[in-house]
């Protein structure tokens, strides 16, 4: 649906080839990008960024405005540095500066851990939507639960609408579904061994836990999975 240019991962593997975050250190090689691009594409052209290398060149402003003279639809903002990863605070007032120096979207991104959260973006920084990231992960009902939280906070009644609290029903069958989807990429075995993590993440808080942290080193299937 868009093209999503990343320009805010911070990992070592990604940066060393001068990708991700160490676009921000570039802007001109940014611009020969975006400038190649942006003719090529009848979808969308959207950036990812950070707010900057690290706290001594924040430049996440100038960059803002460089993609939108370069044509660029919107702009997703995550206001840490690359040299602060996801250590420290992430500063809201940034997406709020960035948001007030162009015409087009801004998404904010960073420290949304709830559907509070996410409402308390939107109202702090004036930021056109939320991105949420690492909170989602064993999560995925957080999305429910901004929408939930955005309609009852308009005055609709949600007695008709989802619960945004998921039951163990609901968990095992997102997971059994995500293992899916990854077995059509992956294969069973693959498939397996990548989501080890993403598996115990969804159940840490769910009786059995402990049992199931257990097990899972040994399952080979998933029907052995799902029993």
């Amino acid at each position: 649906s868009i093209l999503n240019l990343n320009c805010g991962c911070p990992v070592k593997k990604v940066i060393k080839g001068g990708s991700g975050s160490a676009m921000l250190k570039n802007p001109d090689v940014l611009r020969r990008i975006l400038k190649t691009l942006r003719p090529q594409l009848d979808i969308p052209l959207t950036v990812k960024m950070r707010a900057g290398w690290d706290q001594q060149s924040v430049n996440a402003v100038d960059i803002a405005k460089m993609c939108e003279d370069s044509g660029v639809d919107a702009l997703m903002l995550h206001p840490r540095t690359r040299e602060q990863h996801y250590e420290g605070k992430a500063d809201w007032d940034l997406i709020a500066t960035v948001k007030e120096s162009v015409l087009i979207p801004v998404i904010g991104n960073g420290d949304i851990f709830s559907a509070d959260d996410a409402h308390n973006m939107l109202e702090h920084t004036g930021c056109d939507a939320i991105m949420v990231g690492r909170h989602a992960i064993g999560n995925p009902w957080i999305f429910r639960q901004c929408v939930l939280g955005e309609v009852s906070r308009s005055g609709r009644n949600i007695d008709d609408l989802p619960d945004p609290i998921p039951s163990s029903s609901d968990r095992w069958k997102t997971i059994l579904t995500h293992f899916d989807y990854f077995r059509g990429y992956l294969g069973e075995r693959l498939a397996l061994h990548s989501l080890r993590k993403q598996f115990l993440i969804y159940l840490k808080d769910e009786p059995g836990f402990q049992h199931f942290r257990t097990v899972l080193p040994g399952i080979r299937s998933r029907s052995s999975l799902s029993e």
